[in-house]
């Protein structure tokens, strides 16, 4: 085995990362081989070994491509790492040119957002994260991605070292600090978030996600009037009953007036037809 995939295999982080520095990019290519190989190695072994953080940046800084760097990335049998946040790993992460940082968050971004589950490490979510924000990238504006994003926020047990949220406050000022919350704060209603709602508030009304987001778009954060009108739709499409009272514990909270529920009154009819305190509301609003 060749020197970077010795120091790569045995975990020392110092030399792995001196070693690729020093290469130019044909010589990077030229250890992907070898990489790869060990990769099947670790794979075999179950992912038990201390060479998987760096395995996992050395691999994708080695490939000629943003798009190369991110698959490599995204297989799913390293995404419990936990040592690629702290140097010397994340500074050559952060030495990638602006672009590079850009379309790997990017494409991270979006594979975590066509995955069906919602638990798994949320390594992806992390590190797309981490790279969107060093190159001044908003997050794309994808449904599944908020269930990643809410987890995160929910609780420090998931949270990164390089993290830029303020750790020891209430979720709102969390939310409110978050340049990711006006993006995909709207979007709570659009994929499987209800779950997530209480899941770490633990009784806790300061780390509830729907005061929050009601005081989020009382201080003007998130845009009433399309948020108002994207919950009463995710009502009106129906589901489990615990989830539909989940969302509508928040639709209550922002106390709609008499004029915006006029202006929804089509999803309102529709979630007459849904679950019975869904229904319940719907008829008190119509009949207003």
């Amino acid at each position: 085995m060749n020197d970077l995939a010795t120091a790569v295999r045995s975990a020392d982080h110092p030399r792995a990362v001196a070693l690729v520095t020093a290469m130019d990019a044909a010589q990077r290519k030229a250890e992907l081989p070898a990489l790869q190989a060990l990769r099947r190695e670790l794979v075999r072994r179950d992912g038990v070994a201390p060479g998987w953080d760096a395995l996992l940046v050395i691999g994708a800084v080695c490939h000629s491509t943003p798009a190369e760097a991110a698959d490599w990335l995204s297989r799913g049998e390293i995404d419990g790492v936990a040592a690629w946040d702290h140097p010397p790993l994340l500074g050559l992460l952060e030495d990638q040119p602006a672009h590079w940082q850009r379309e790997v968050g990017l494409r991270l971004a979006n594979r975590r957002a066509g995955r069906t589950d919602d638990w798994g490490s949320g390594l992806l979510f992390r590190i797309a994260e981490h790279l969107l924000r060093r190159s001044d990238t908003p997050p794309p504006p994808e449904p599944n991605l908020v269930v990643d994003w809410m987890r995160d926020r929910s609780s420090t047990l998931f949270r990164s070292a390089v993290t830029v949220l303020p750790p020891d406050v209430d979720l709102y000022a969390r939310l409110r600090a978050d340049s990711f919350t006006p993006v995909l704060a709207p979007l709570v209603f659009e994929g499987s978030t209800a779950r997530w709602f209480d899941h770490f508030a633990h009784g806790r009304d300061a780390e509830r996600w729907a005061p929050a987001l009601v005081a989020l778009v009382a201080d003007g954060t998130i845009d009433r009037a399309p948020f108002l009108a994207r919950a009463l739709a995710r009502l009106a499409r129906g589901g489990a009953a615990r989830e539909q009272r989940t969302y509508l514990d928040l639709v209550t909270g922002l106390e709609p007036a008499v004029g915006e529920l006029a202006d929804n009154r089509r999803a309102l009819l529709a979630m007459l037809d849904g679950d019975s305190v869904v229904a319940g509301f719907a008829l008190e609003s119509l009949v207003v």
